[in-house]
């Protein structure tokens, strides 16, 4: 268990109050109990970029308001007591409570999780989807118990803590993870005529917006 007799830094989010948690003991992940202050509250402003880690936050306190920005667009929901949210490494949504709140979090190294995706057989680049507005009963109640062990009397048992980190991995790599594969590449005839591929069917498109149709004796 941390020593709290002094002010300890959050080592997830530096802007928030830190209350507890693991500090660096778990190597590949930080596991934290904070209190995040109102918008228009902070001593420190936010980083303009998102974090170095994959983030897992579980509302902890009475009910408010969180604000974010995703894909340019404003964003607002209701959070409870027990409901989440994943913010992928490099993920800038700039999210803003309406009230101070008190928050469970988890921060997993990217290169880790990665790694551990590839042992299960997780075959290409791991991307995290975000969410910002998750009911996970099971994340909720693992991260709980991960941050009530380093609140105990006395030291957290490594191996209980790494067992849990392990858990809490392996179903966000489940729930939230998908595999980024390339789209193979376009028939030459294709690329001469300024065709390109569809971001949402990876279908060959003319530049018209036109998909491509393969009939007797067309092109390669």
């Amino acid at each position: 268990m941390e020593d709290v007799s002094s002010p300890v830094t959050s080592l997830i989010k530096p802007h928030l109050v830190h209350l507890s948690g693991s500090g660096p003991d778990l190597g590949h992940a930080v596991v934290e109990r904070d209190r995040e202050l109102a918008a228009g509250k902070h001593p420190v402003a936010q980083p303009p970029v998102g974090p170095g880690s994959h983030v897992l936050v579980v509302h902890a306190g009475t009910s408010t308001n969180l604000r974010w920005s995703a894909d340019g667009q404003a964003r607002r929901e209701r959070f409870h007591r027990g409901q989440s949210l994943i913010n992928p490494a490099g993920w800038a949504s700039r999210p803003r409570w309406e009230d101070d709140v008190e928050l469970m979090l988890v921060a997993l190294d990217p290169t880790w999780l990665e790694k551990l995706a590839d042992e299960g057989g997780f075959r290409g680049t791991l991307e995290i989807t975000p969410d910002y507005h998750r009911t996970d009963p099971f994340l909720a109640m693992m991260v709980e118990r991960l941050v009530l062990e380093y609140e105990q009397k006395g030291p957290a048992d490594p191996l209980y803590a790494q067992s849990l980190v392990q858990a809490v991995a392996a179903h966000v790599i489940k729930t939230a993870g998908s595999r980024a594969t390339a789209s193979p590449p376009l028939p030459p005839v294709c690329r001469r005529a300024g065709w390109r591929r569809s971001p949402t069917t990876s279908t060959p498109t003319s530049p018209n917006g036109s998909p491509w149709r393969t009939s007797p004796g067309s092109p390669p």
